[in-house]
């Protein structure tokens, strides 16, 4: 087997523990001693990014793989980030000024809503106030006023889903010829 005419550029104390792009601190190997070079190291410090340089460089995962390593790699380093730990290269001066910079995240943090505070960001939240809004059916001519559909349909033998589809389709379902939703008046507004 023979060694590659190609060569890499190594660096003797990987940056991410604070090697430089200093000419003292490069060395140039062959693609077997650069995928070898980053065996040795991971054996040594256990470090992933030496394990995904090693198994990259030494033909084990392909392209696609290495990407994806790489880029799971990333995701973890954001996560740690997250959670205001160091990464390689922040100190935690670096780490204290970010964090005075955004101001606080969450100034809500062990406070709590009132129970009626909830359900109404909960209503809100939906869009709508389902407590507030009636049905009108026409069958066979007469008006019925419906305050709840899903029991009106039960109780009265229709599907839910196929008196909703009409409603939304404008169109008549078996004996209902029209179907509309109103809005109930209330004394609290």
């Amino acid at each position: 087997m023979s060694k590659s005419i190609y060569t890499h550029v190594h660096h003797i104390v990987p940056r991410y523990m604070g090697g430089t792009d200093d000419p003292s601190n490069l060395i140039e190997l062959t693609v077997e001693e650069h995928a070898e070079a980053h065996r040795k190291l991971y054996e040594e410090y256990g470090n992933r990014q030496d394990y995904i340089a090693w198994k990259a460089l030494s033909g084990c995962i392909g392209k696609e793989e290495l990407l994806y390593q790489r880029s799971k790699l990333g995701a973890e380093k954001m996560a740690e980030m997250r959670r205001g730990k160091p990464g390689p290269k922040q100190s935690p001066e670096t780490i204290a000024k970010r964090m005075k910079s955004i101001g606080p995240v969450n100034p809500f943090k062990n406070k709590k809503h009132k129970k009626n505070s909830k359900e109404i960001m909960s209503i809100k939240a939906m869009g709508h106030d389902r407590n507030k809004k009636k049905w009108l059916l026409v069958i066979d001519g007469n008006s019925i006023i419906v305050e709840d559909l899903t029991k009106w349909c039960k109780e009265n033998g229709y599907n839910y889903s196929g008196v909703h589809s009409a409603y939304q389709a404008k169109r008549k379902y078996k004996d209902i010829e029209r179907i509309e939703q109103h809005e109930r008046r209330t004394d609290d507004a």
